[in-house]
This record gives C-alpha cells, sequence and structure tokens, in this order.
C-alpha cells in the first residue's frame, strides 16, 4: 500500500521533525516556515548568492521510471529523510516502473549524481478526501541548496509531468501556508487527518509541457 507511507507529516510523527536550517536575523536564528525547504546560512548573501548559483548550475531534474538506476540511491534518500522504511518506497518505486501512472516519484541531482531534492505523487496522503487525488507528497530539498528555488521548481516538475500523463488537477495535504500559495498552489479546504488532526488540502492545475 502506497497510501500514507511517504507522507511529510507521518514521517515527522515517527521519527519526529526534519532538521530545521537557521538563518540569522537581526543577530538571532530563525527558520523559514516550510522546514524542509528553508532557507541554509551562509555568511553574506552576496556569497551565498554566488555559492548556489555555482550548485545550481549541474541539478538535474528525473523522472524515475526515465532512470530506473536510481531506483536503490532514491529509495534509501526518501527513507533517510523521512525515517519511514526503504523497503516502503522501493514497493511503491516498483510500482511506478512496471509501468503504473499513480505513483510517480521525481528528484533532483548534483554534479556527482547524488540526489539533492525530490518528491513523489501518490494516491492518498493521510486524509478521508478519496476524491481529491493524486497527492503530491514528500517533497524535500537538502539543506545546502534551500533558499534558491529548488523546492519550487520540483513542484512545477512534478506538475508537467502529471499533465503529460493527463493528470488534470493534483492536490496536497499540509499544516503550512504561503509558501504553497507562492508555487501557484491554492487553498481548497480544511479537512481533518487519518489521526484527527486539523489540516489543509491545497491544489493546482498540472502545467502543459
Amino acid at each position: 500500500c502506497e497510501r500514507a507511507r511517504f507522507s511529510l507529516r507521518a514521517a515527522a510523527r515517527r521519527s519526529g521533525p526534519p532538521a530545521r536550517t537557521a538563518l540569522v536575523k537581526d543577530g538571532r536564528p530563525c527558520y523559514d516556515e516550510q522546514e524542509h525547504c528553508a532557507v541554509a546560512p551562509f555568511a553574506n548573501g552576496a556569497a551565498r548568492e554566488g555559492r548556489l548559483e555555482t550548485m545550481l548550475e549541474n541539478v538535474k531534474f528525473h523522472r524515475l521510471r526515465e532512470a530506473p538506476q536510481y531506483l536503490e540511491q532514491a529509495s534509501r534518500w526518501f527513507s533517510r529523510q523521512w525515517g519511514i522504511p526503504q523497503a516502503e518506497y522501493a514497493q511503491s518505486m516498483h510500482a511506478c516502473l512496471a509501468g503504473a501512472r499513480i505513483p510517480q516519484w521525481y528528484f533532483a541531482t548534483n554534479e556527482e549524481r547524488r540526489i539533492v531534492a525530490g518528491a513523489g505523487v501518490i494516491r492518498n496522503d493521510f486524509h478521508p478526501r478519496a476524491d481529491l487525488a493524486p497527492n503530491l507528497c514528500a517533497l524535500y530539498v537538502e539543506p545546502a541548496l534551500r533558499g534558491c528555488g529548488l523546492a519550487a521548481q520540483m513542484l512545477a516538475f512534478a506538475r508537467r509531468d502529471m499533465y503529460a500523463l493527463g493528470i488534470a488537477r493534483l492536490y496536497l495535504i499540509t499544516d503550512h501556508t504561503q509558501f504553497y500559495e507562492r508555487c501557484g498552489w491554492k487553498f481548497l479546504c480544511p479537512v481533518t487527518d487519518d489521526e484527527g488532526i486539523a489540516m489543509r488540502i491545497y491544489t493546482a492545475p498540472t502545467l502543459p509541457v
């Protein structure tokens, strides 16, 4: 079952929230509200922008179904980020590689061919609204590349691919605000998840290629 096992929230509850990356403002540490896409600290703005630009030059986006050689690394990478057993991700990824339209898995690699960002699309992500499907899940960007728009690029990459696969609309469940609005998503409705916690469902149309 692919369902809630890959949820950002499920992973956080099982293994604690992902490490927050501090940004210093006025001499105090602070955090981006979207923890998994938080801004990484650098000595100064110019140095940070230059370093991020250099690091992004060789970042490449992949669809797992077109890059099956990454299955082992991808399942291990997602497992490490969210504390879900690698076998669970591998099972879903094998379904993707077997030709299923859903689930799908996406990731970005650096010049060393190491995964640095990723996301998935599954049927349902821990909520009772089965009619609001499929769901984007497990969005994560490694700390060194946060704050440069990579998360937004990953979201757009998934939306374009879903369009190509004949999916007209995506949904996601979160307790965050603002981040997804900035990426073109709209708040749809409140929902109580499978654990009785109040959450928010966002939606966005897929994007023409």
